[in-house]
């Protein structure tokens, strides 16, 4: 899953905070293993 971040972390003059890097990062792998829609079907249930 390095790729699917590592072109983000890669932008010229980007700098992180590293809880910012840990959900950016999570959000980014759960949209690769398309668990996107899922994902935030439990959030909008949870929230009901």
């Amino acid at each position: 899953h390095r790729y699917v971040f590592q072109n983000r972390l890669k932008i010229a003059g980007g700098w992180w905070k590293v809880e910012s890097l840990r959900k950016m990062i999570a959000l980014r792998i759960l949209r690769a293993n398309h668990g996107w829609e899922d994902y935030w079907s439990n959030v909008h249930q949870q929230a009901a």
